[in-house]
């Protein structure tokens, strides 16, 4: 089997108002098109988790990128030792965040101290792309994404992680 990965991100903002004479205008379009290939090098992914997941409110989940309890497509346990990407993004019906990070295990994508966390609000997305050398993933000191539910009710996020197993 073999892995290739197209990420895009872009902006685009069309923005006009009124002058006193003439009109305003301003356009942007920012884009980050990155591509990996097959493998564990640079620029290179061979492992993607991909998931819907539902949290019960009020909950929290750990996700051990090191630990072999994430499953690929098909169904193989992972090993991640870098990861390239991280795609969250919350369901448009949930009524608290999906919080990332926080977990004592902290040293992974960029949390280094366990209240690092971010809030993800409904039909926010939160995508980290690191196409270089990656975010390292440490068993046992830095292998821990946890996701929190800070609503009452069940919360739906989906989840994509690309990263290589060396």
């Amino acid at each position: 089997m073999t892995l290739q990965t197209n990420i895009a991100a872009a902006i685009q903002v069309i923005f006009t108002g009124g002058a006193d004479l003439g009109a305003n205008a301003f356009n942007l379009d920012k884009f980050g098109d990155i591509s990996l290939s097959p493998g564990v090098a640079s620029k290179q992914a061979d492992l993607v988790f991909a998931d819907k997941r539902t949290l019960a409110g009020l909950t929290t989940e750990d996700l051990d990128l090191a630990g072999g309890s994430l499953s690929d497509p098909v169904g193989t346990a992972l090993t991640f030792v870098k990861v390239k990407a991280l795609l969250i993004r919350a369901a448009a019906g949930n009524v608290g965040n999906i919080r990332v990070g926080g977990d004592v295990n902290a040293a992974l994508l960029g949390f280094v101290a366990a209240n690092d966390q971010i809030d993800i609000p409904a039909e926010g997305v939160l995508l980290l792309v690191a196409p270089g050398d990656g975010y390292t993933v440490t068993a046992g000191t830095g292998d821990i994404l946890q996701i929190e539910n800070t609503g009452a009710s069940s919360a739906d996020y989906d989840i994509v992680v690309i990263g290589t197993s060396a």
